[in-house]
């Protein structure tokens, strides 16, 4: 019988042993990624046949006299940088978020903070001159919030199960991205739209580098979700955009227009003033630190301006609304996919715990701080009237979904098909998460994971169940890739035939048995639209209590 009894000598063998197979592996062949960027060398991990380089800088330290400027190329660096982890956050404005801990996946989640966050992480298939679709992802949290290290949003299964190349991106948020300092002095001019800036130089540096990721710098797809779309709303309007992208995906987060330029200047003025500085001084805020910029713009949030935070048009970078009066022609060739949940507000209004348990008065009275008193009596008759067996909080969450993610989207794919330049294809999202007894319906940000081929990561629990449709996940991330690939996002096989929108309002619901509808719930699109843009032509694009960030 052979013993079992091990030596400290046979430790120290085998020990030995082990130390020298590991040197001579990793000495004879290193099999991490090294890229070869303009600004260096960058060396990533694998991860599952995947290559992914986390953190890799696409632009300069934005602080000092960097602090509310265009983005600078990336300093140079000597030997091989390791892109192993996230770089950091930007700064983060303290506004209060309807994020909800028992279904909440951290969209918003944060690395530590810093001004020096214009980072770019890629998820590759292969660096071997493929030519991959590269999709550009933008995160959510309005223009305030979030970033591009979100569980939910890793782009490994997506580059893997797709051949795609996916890249997110941190850029400035708040007042350091978006404070209008331009409106107050020629010296800031583009202040006000730094953040938007940020992404079109990562898009500038994804040009420059697809290649030797395994991308094709002429297949750039552009998306986003929340604020994210937001985003890419505006920079369908931006001309320095033009050229960089060639299709764009707005998943939730529609953007009629940009900010009142007298509301961003005012929240400008408002920012100097927390600092104690005149408008004659707008360029000593420079030489403030950043915590006392963070906690002026607090200040200002609590005064009830923090979200002109926000573009604005300033005639230049951006010279008119994205979609009103409507869509822009620097952007008339590039194609568009949008949608949105079913009941987006579920998550979006949270923290009024009373919306899952609507009587008919309460229901009422929350419709009273959304719409006009005279609109109010037609909706509830016409939604009771399509359906008579649903609850006052179904109606109500239906409702309040479609009066702004509903409305504005449709209405951006109106005017985008009636341009006649490129196609525009709409979708509904309506699967429902079975967690917390199903309440939550089909809320805000829950298509997220399935776009990214993630519903089965052990942190999507908590938003899918324990039995996600992994089907549906795979009709949505190939619709994606599709459209990344071809500018046509059906999946044969997987989908029904998707139209383009156009007068028949052909519209994919997406479930575990999708269907294609013509103008889904058609009276209550009526009513709704009624009501929201009542004003005239143009309508009244920024209606109700709730915006976008």
């Amino acid at each position: 019988m052979t013993s079992s009894r091990i030596t400290r000598r046979t430790l120290l063998g085998v020990g030995l042993g082990l130390s020298i197979t590991a040197c001579v592996s990793s000495g004879a062949r290193d099999t991490s990624p090294v890229v070869e960027l303009a600004s260096g060398k960058v060396r990533g991990r694998v991860s599952r046949g995947i290559h992914v380089f986390k953190g890799i800088p696409y632009g300069a330290v934005t602080s000092g006299e960097n602090r509310f400027r265009p983005a600078r190329p990336p300093a140079e660096w000597t030997g091989v940088r390791e892109a192993y982890d996230y770089g950091y956050s930007a700064p983060q404005l303290r506004i209060p978020l309807q994020v909800v801990p028992s279904i909440s996946v951290s969209q918003h989640l944060v690395r530590p903070e810093d001004e020096d966050c214009l980072t770019a992480n890629v998820w590759t298939p292969g660096l071997d001159g493929a030519r991959r679709p590269v999709l550009l992802w933008l995160h959510g949290g309005g223009y305030s919030v979030g970033s591009g290290s979100s569980p939910m949003t890793d782009g490994e299964n997506l580059a893997r199960n797709e051949d795609v190349v996916v890249v997110s991106i941190n850029h400035r948020l708040g007042p350091l991205g978006y404070a209008d300092l331009g409106a107050l002095s020629t010296d800031f001019e583009g202040a006000g739209l730094i953040g938007q800036t940020d992404i079109i130089a990562a898009l500038r540096w994804i040009r420059e580098h697809a290649e030797r990721f395994g991308g094709d710098p002429a297949r750039v797809l552009i998306f986003g979700n929340s604020g994210g779309g937001n985003k890419v709303a505006m920079l369908l309007a931006m001309p320095a955009a033009r050229g960089l992208f060639h299709r764009a995906a707005i998943l939730g987060g529609p953007e009629l227009t940009a900010r009142p330029r007298e509301r961003t200047a005012a929240t400008a003025e408002a920012l100097l003033r927390a600092l104690g500085l005149t408008g004659t001084r707008v360029a000593d805020v420079q030489r403030k630190s950043l915590q006392e910029i963070l906690q002026a713009a607090q200040v200002v949030s609590k005064q009830g301006l923090g979200r002109g935070f926000a573009p604005a048009i300033d005639g230049v970078l951006l010279p008119r609304h994205p979609f009103t009066p409507d869509a822009p022609s620097v952007s008339a060739d590039v194609p568009l996919v949008i949608g949105f949940n079913r009941h987006e507000t579920a998550y979006l209004y949270a923290s009024d715990e009373g919306q899952f348990d609507l009587d008919e008065a309460g229901f009422r009275q929350r419709l009273r701080g959304i719409f006009e008193e005279e609109d109010i009596a037609t909706l509830i008759d016409t939604y009771r009237s399509g359906n008579p067996n649903a609850s006052w909080t179904e109606i109500y969450l239906q409702m309040t979904t479609d009066q702004w993610m509903g409305a504005h989207s449709i209405k951006i794919a109106e005017r985008k098909a009636a341009q006649g330049a490129a196609p525009v294809w709409m979708y509904r999202f309506e699967w429902q998460t079975p967690v917390d007894g199903g309440k939550w319906r089909s809320p805000h940000t829950l298509e997220v994971p399935f776009f990214f081929s993630n519903v089965t990561r052990p942190e999507m629990t908590r938003l899918v169940g324990d039995a996600p449709p992994v089907r549906l996940q795979q009709a949505l991330s190939r619709s994606l890739a599709n459209f990344a690939r071809t500018g046509n996002p059906n999946a044969s096989g997987l989908l029904p035939d998707w139209p383009a929108y156009s007068s028949k309002r052909d519209t994919m619901l997406f479930n575990v048995v999708s269907r294609m509808v013509a103008d889904p719930q058609s009276e209550e699109r009526q009513a709704i639209e009624r009501a929201v843009f009542r004003a005239g032509p143009g309508g009244r694009e920024y209606p109700g209590r709730v915006t976008t960030d």
